[in-house]
């Protein structure tokens, strides 16, 4: 039986750690603050240690199960590290895999996805950004169902990568993939702004000292500068220049698409600098979803000017 929780909903989690030079004791992984189907607008923030009892933990023990080792396809990369003719990519994450479903744990482990079309999808869109395997487990039982996990440490060339879409099982959540290649110095977040013409405020940290803005009539891409982690005791505020998060959001203003369409609830996160124009291989997964949308958007302190 798929994995579900009491009441049905397949688990979707994102954890978030604010940097420890502003929060100390987040250093040891206490109150790490995350949201699951049932949180709603406000991250709620762990009592507990990041220990046996940890959501992470529990997801990667069936890794290191022997009796799980004939049955569980497991793919863990890391970034790639460039050099003179080799821009490298930034992207890493585990995907883990059986008969019944899989599980990709990108920063977070957005849902579960079906086996035979998402997982398959997923680690076809990797080879397209060519990141560096660090382990591959595929049991024979689960091969005919994985046959692109074979072909992992093989770099994808020819036309341009496309956008990737899925959902999880029961269509409970819509995503989007978008990979860039190695060389490639396209922004994944214009690029998605415009296919969706809206407009896309950002998160993170830049090597740039310099945030670029897009203000079009179609589509924009504007900076968050900051933002604020609303705990219980008190509310706690981020600089982009120190955190390690990348994350976008659609605005669901009224005139986000000139009346031209519906509100759009879009949820991104990556991990490509806005501003990067190294052509490191890097990825963008948007998930389409009030709740999450709406967890994401009240991290902003205020809405974002859009200054060229």
């Amino acid at each position: 039986m798929p994995c579900q929780t009491y009441w049905r909903i397949l688990p979707r989690w994102y954890i978030y750690k604010p940097p420890s030079d502003v929060i100390p004791f987040f250093e040891l992984g206490h109150n790490f603050s995350f949201i699951t189907p049932d949180s709603f607008g406000r991250w709620e923030v762990s009592e507990k240690y990041i220990t046996s009892n940890s959501m992470l933990q529990h997801t990667l023990a069936p890794i290191f199960r022997p009796t799980y080792a004939d049955y569980l396809a497991v793919a863990i990369y890391d970034k790639r590290k460039g050099d003179r003719n080799f821009a490298g990519s930034v992207t890493r994450g585990v995907l883990m895999a059986d008969e019944l479903g899989g599980v990709w744990i990108y920063h977070t482990v957005p849902g579960l996805v079906n086996l035979k079309n998402a997982v398959n999808a997923v680690l076809h869109s990797l080879r397209n950004i060519y990141p560096k395997p660090t382990y591959l487990r595929i049991p024979e039982k689960v091969q005919p169902l994985l046959p692109e996990w074979n072909l992992f440490k093989m770099p994808i060339i020819g036309a341009k990568p496309k956008t990737k879409n899925f959902v999880t099982r029961g269509s409970s959540l819509h995503v989007e993939f978008l990979a860039r290649r190695p060389g490639d110095k396209e922004s994944l977040y214009q690029k998605f702004a415009i296919s969706k013409n809206i407009v896309l405020d950002v998160y993170g940290q830049s090597k740039s000292k310099y945030l670029t803005s897009i203000c079009g009539k179609k589509y924009s891409v504007r900076n968050i500068d900051n933002i604020s982690l609303k705990l219980p005791e008190k509310v706690i505020y981020l600089m982009n220049r120190t955190d390690r998060m990348w994350f976008a959001v659609s605005t669901a203003a009224h005139w986000q698409n000139l009346g031209s369409g519906p509100k759009q609830y879009w949820a991104c996160i990556s991990n490509l600098d806005k501003e990067d124009n190294s052509g490191a291989g890097g990825d963008l997964v948007c998930v389409e979803n009030y709740r999450i949308w709406h967890t994401f958007d009240n991290f902003k302190v205020e809405e974002p000017n859009c200054i060229q």
